[in-house]
């Protein structure tokens, strides 16, 4: 049904797929994670001894992103006890506001914890148990590869929640983001006569399964934490 409307609207159909996929979904997706996240961190305290390896990679997510786009680093703490507004770590940057690049580059600043942290847990997957990374998943780790890992992937995905600050800063680079998305689609369908079928199997629905997959994980954690909680009650 939906490929019947893509190919009878095809301008139409791939702009609000490029920009379903590319903004809609992560953003959404994003904020889900990021409340699911934030309800499990608040039922234990002290977030920083179980979650102390995803806060370090949150704010190097941030840190790498930020250079790329030709943000100048003015201080950063990767981890530190929390201060009066809770603050775990930080990142400090500047950036031309005529410039943009730079100004672009606020988005995937704010958003950059999602990535850099789903990519070391795959790293770590791929070292401690990398038939799971597989079609069809054979085997199972050593008892002592399994408790590293599931350790390290439980406080790595602890720290992918974004913080206020966070969002504040992707907004100031969000309507440009959405301009660059629009031109690309137009000049696709207009220029190259590319469809939204075209792009949905070129690679789109890949980023619906890797959003799909974190969002179930922020759940199950949150359900998780939830029955921990009441037990202890």
């Amino acid at each position: 049904m939906w490929q019947e409307i893509m190919l009878a609207h095809p301008v139409l159909g791939l702009w609000a797929l490029v920009v379903g996929i590319n903004f809609l979904i992560p953003v959404g997706a994003s904020w889900m994670i990021s409340h699911n996240m934030a309800i499990s961190s608040n039922r234990f305290g002290q977030k920083i001894w179980w979650a102390w390896l995803g806060i370090i990679v949150h704010e190097l997510s941030h840190a790498v992103i930020a250079v790329l786009f030709g943000h100048q680093i003015q201080s950063i703490s990767f981890l530190q006890p929390a201060d009066a507004r809770g603050t775990l770590g930080y990142v400090e940057h500047t950036y031309d506001p005529h410039n943009w690049y730079q100004k672009l580059g606020n988005f995937f600043i704010g958003i950059a914890p999602i990535f850099g942290i789903s990519l070391s847990m795959y790293l770590v997957t791929y070292w401690l148990w990398p038939s799971l990374l597989t079609t069809s998943p054979t085997g199972a780790p050593s008892i002592v590869h399994g408790v590293v890992w599931a350790y390290l992937c439980f406080t790595l995905f602890c720290g992918i929640d974004l913080s206020a600050a966070d969002w504040a800063g992707a907004q100031t680079g969000m309507w440009l983001y959405l301009g660059l998305l629009t031109f690309f689609s137009l000049s696709c369908a207009y220029f190259f006569k590319i469809t939204g079928v075209q792009y949905w199997q070129f690679g789109a629905k890949q980023v619906v399964y890797f959003f799909a997959i974190l969002m179930g994980l922020s759940f199950l954690i949150r359900i998780l934490v939830a029955g921990l909680a009441r037990l202890k009650a």
